[in-house]
C-alpha cells in the first residue's frame, strides 16, 4: 500500500489557527485522498488525519494508518519528532 503514498509537502510550520500548538510535518496524498502528519507542542503527541473538505478527520481503518505510519517510518519523517 505505501507505494501509492505520495509526499506533497514536508515543510515544517504552524498550523493557521492554532496559535502555534500545532506544527504540520507533512502532507501525504493517497490517489485523490490526503494525509496530514502533525505535531502537538503541548502535549508531545503526533498524529495522522485526512484532510476532507479543508478539516481534519481520524483515520478510522486500521490498516491505512499503519501504513502511512509506515511510509513516514521509510521515509524518515518520523525522527524529527
Amino acid at each position: 500500500m505505501s507505494g501509492r503514498f505520495i509526499i506533497i509537502n514536508k515543510k515544517t510550520f504552524p498550523l493557521p489557527g492554532t496559535r502555534g500548538r500545532f506544527t504540520h510535518l507533512a502532507t501525504i496524498q493517497y490517489g485523490i485522498r490526503e494525509f496530514m502528519y502533525f505535531k502537538d507542542k503541548l502535549e508531545h503527541r503526533v498524529y495522522i488525519e485526512e484532510i476532507t473538505g479543508g478539516h481534519l478527520e481520524r483515520i478510522e481503518d486500521d490498516s491505512l494508518w499503519n501504513s502511512l505510519k509506515e511510509f513516514l517510518d521509510e521515509k524518515g519523517l518520523t525522527q524529527v519528532c
